[in-house]
């Protein structure tokens, strides 16, 4: 079982550009549901892109044990930055698409 995380998803054309907490919440929305309504986007002080990320790689390895356990066969499990905090914002941003 191999696991890694990139700032974005194989498949985004960002993919080969570097990220960081900052530019994680930037891009995954976290920071366009942070600050005031007419003020700018603000990033949030918690670690969102850095730990969410983290956290998000981790149920992933758990389910590729769980699979290996059962087939004997690995997987490679891979985690970007933006789709990890675009998770976490999915109810937020919901939210705002009603009012």
């Amino acid at each position: 079982i191999f696991g890694s995380i990139k700032g974005f998803d194989e498949c985004s054309p960002y993919v080969n550009v570097k990220a960081y907490e900052n530019v994680a919440q930037a891009a995954g929305g976290a920071a366009s549901t942070t600050g005031f309504w007419d003020g700018p986007p603000l990033v949030s002080a918690a670690a969102l892109g850095d730990s969410n990320t983290g956290m998000h790689l981790l149920i992933g390895l758990l389910a590729a044990l769980l699979h290996r356990e059962k087939t004997g066969r690995g997987q490679r499990v891979t985690m970007s930055m933006q789709d990890a905090v675009l998770n976490l914002c999915r109810v937020k941003l919901r939210d705002q698409q009603r009012l």
